[in-house]
């Protein structure tokens, strides 16, 4: 299950503790934040893909089914994450865009086709996008399952049901960590901070620190959570 963590800016640097570093020479010298009760509710790991044990996707990430169009990926991803609006577009509820209106709005998808967003959908091992047909007028829409910047008018979402998920991960960069440590984990102009609720079976290049979040102990105190797809 991916999750969506709601914060109002971030998850205090002072939440982060018990900090395991698989990497050596990182810095790992965090303060601990133990409350009184023993427990924190984030903890940070630094990974290397040698000592997790698990192979990362190539640039090309390959499927079952055939390999991932990262430059319709990307632009896919801009026009439905962040830029509909300054494009000229009105999202439809729930974030969707008409397939038939990207595709002759934007250079960046020039000779790409309805079968190609259909093919990219498909092999996209990681479900960045919802591929429909609108029940009134029959036509293919999209919309992006996460990582917003935009205000998306969604239906209502259902919070995840406390003691439903225990932990939750959320994955960056080495650079990133720098900022981590002086700033605690921020949404970084989305709306919320993406996790998962288990460890993925193959990484990413980039994501090389692993951060652990109680998510029973951040639902005590109101942070909210919810499933995206």
């Amino acid at each position: 299950m991916k999750l969506g963590l709601l914060v109002v800016e971030s998850v205090p640097q002072t939440r982060v503790a018990e900090v395991s570093t698989l990497n050596p020479g990182v810095d790992a010298n965090l303060p601990r934040d133990m409350e009184g009760n023993g427990k924190s509710r984030v903890s940070v790991e630094v990974r290397t893909e040698s000592e997790s044990g698990q192979s990362s996707i190539s640039e090309e990430e390959a499927t079952h089914s055939g390999r991932l169009d990262r430059n319709l990926l990307n632009t896919l991803a801009y026009i439905l994450r962040h830029g509909a609006l300054e494009l000229g577009h009105k999202l439809l509820p729930g974030g969707y865009l008409f397939v038939e209106e990207i595709l002759k709005g934007h250079p960046g998808v020039a000779g790409y086709s309805l079968p190609d967003i259909h093919k990219l959908v498909k092999v996209d091992v990681d479900k960045r996008f919802t591929l429909i047909r609108d029940i009134d007028s029959g036509c293919w829409k999209i919309r992006a399952n996460q990582g917003h910047s935009l205000v998306v008018d969604t239906p209502d979402i259902p919070l995840v049901e406390k003691n439903e998920v225990l932990q939750g991960y959320h994955y960056t960069t080495m650079a990133s960590w720098g900022h981590l440590k002086e700033e605690g984990l921020r949404k970084i102009g989305r709306q919320y901070i993406p996790l998962v609720n288990k460890v993925p079976n193959s990484f990413k290049p980039h994501w090389e620190v692993e951060v652990r979040i109680d998510v029973q102990r951040a639902q005590a105190e109101d942070y909210r959570s919810f499933p995206v797809a």
